[in-house]
């Protein structure tokens, strides 16, 4: 099975839902959808109407994902996903418009953990400061669309206490977010990993709401920002 997470907030519900209606015109397979929205944000209009599942995941007052708040959070939305061997996710920002199938990049090659990435290197460790096993360099994927196998994705969902550790780890040394702990502990426990060198014409990460609201025409939405940014 493949599943999809769209992660978003109530300000977001718009632009949500497009990225939800590109990926339904272009996936070559069956996909499980799921909105993950914030605890205390009812009232969305344009994603209560498809009938898929919602995954209520902890409040972080807009702050983006960023800060050890934003891992636990990435981690409080992991625990309450069920994946079975042999399944395969995608968590994607509500900004994403599809052009392809992403899962078609991923499946069948081995991959673990992948997304849009390429080594970079890490902040200094302050003098007097070490960190054990942290190297240079750290292969880094975008938080804007990632893929896990069932593998990667229930490490995190297994490891809590571990998650917290490496949260005080790299706060030593680097500002720790989602992307940065997940970059990190794939690299650190060896799963295998692809890093796609630009999304390749597979999405556009644009906020269009200005331009489309409050149209309701999906399919032709999704097929104007295509033609507009897929060369972008």
């Amino acid at each position: 099975m493949r599943h999809f997470i769209i992660r978003t907030h109530l300000e977001n519900d718009y632009i949500a839902r497009l990225t939800y209606e590109s990926l339904k015109l272009v996936e070559s397979d069956d996909i499980m959808y799921h909105f993950a929205i914030e605890e205390g944000e009812t009232d969305y209009k344009f994603l209560s109407e498809p009938q898929e599942n919602y995954i209520i995941r902890q409040n972080l007052n807009k702050n983006n994902f960023g800060g050890g708040s934003g891992v636990r959070a990435q981690l409080d939305l992991i625990t309450k996903c069920n994946i079975d061997d042999g399944d395969e996710v995608i968590i994607s920002d509500s900004d994403i418009i599809l052009y392809k199938d992403p899962f078609d990049i991923f499946s069948g090659k081995g991959i673990d953990h992948g997304g849009l990435g390429a080594p970079s290197p890490w902040s200094k460790i302050p003098n007097g400061e070490t960190v054990p096993d942290v190297g240079s360099e750290i292969k880094a994927i975008s938080g804007q669309l990632v893929y896990y196998s069932s593998e990667y994705f229930n490490f995190w969902k297994s490891s809590p206490s571990l998650i917290e550790e490496l949260i005080w780890e790299l706060d030593k040394i680097h500002d720790v977010a989602d992307d940065t702990l997940n970059s990190y502990l794939s690299d650190k426990f060896k799963f295998n990993k692809m890093m796609i060198p630009s999304s390749c014409g597979l999405w556009s990460h644009k906020k269009v709401h200005d331009e489309f609201y409050p149209r309701t025409d999906w399919k032709n939405i999704v097929k104007e920002i295509c033609k507009k940014y897929d060369d972008q």
